[in-house]
Order: structure tokens, then sequence, then C-alpha cells
């Protein structure tokens, strides 16, 4: 499966791109907050939903690095 490029005008790639790095900072701001205060507690309870913590962590991370992939490889500048 080939990941085709996104080839958008200047101002619409910089507004994606600030988009990408908010969802980024976002999601690294959850993971680095759940790893200190939560690490190893198998069950977390939110909203009085039992969550599994490592899927919910594992989620976070798939978000950075599908982000951060995106942001390097994927959008580029129509010229």
């Amino acid at each position: 499966m080939k990941i085709e490029r996104i080839y958008l005008s200047p101002i619409a790639a910089y507004l994606f791109r600030l988009i990408l790095l908010l969802l980024v900072g976002w999601s690294s701001y959850v993971v680095i907050d759940l790893v200190v205060n939560e690490f190893e507690q198998p069950q977390t309870i939110k909203w009085g939903i039992e969550i599994d913590f490592y899927s919910y962590l594992m989620r976070h991370v798939a978000v950075d690095l599908i982000g951060l992939y995106m942001l390097f490889f994927v959008v580029k500048v129509k010229r």
C-alpha cells in the first residue's frame, strides 16, 4: 500500500501543518501525563467506563506517529 503525497497551496499547507502540530502536541501531552501519573495501572475508570490503560496509551502514541509522518513526508507545498 503506497501512501500518496498531498500537494497543497502554501496557505493551506501552513494551516494543515499547524493543525497537525496542535494534534501531535496535545497527544504527546496526554501520553506524558498518562505515563507520569497512571503508569502500570491495569484499568482506568473514566465517566463510569473501564478502559484498558495500555490500549488508551497506544492510541495516543499512534496519533503522534501518524501525525509526525504526515507532517514530514505526506504534506507537500504546490509550487
